[in-house]
């Protein structure tokens, strides 16, 4: 049976953020750079990753 590779991950990692536009939660994993909001569609950056430019 194939597993879902962020099965393997550690749960230490996974927190949620709410969406500043609709308040919605979103759940990020600590590798995630991003999401989209499934409610209203906004894209939240995880807080917890500084971006390099």
């Amino acid at each position: 049976m194939h597993k879902c590779p962020r099965q393997e991950q550690r749960f230490e990692g996974v927190f949620e953020v709410e969406c500043s536009a609709c308040g919605e939660t979103l759940e990020f994993f600590g590798d995630d750079e991003k999401q989209k909001c499934s409610k209203c569609g906004v894209v939240v950056v995880n807080p917890n990753r500084q971006e390099a430019k």
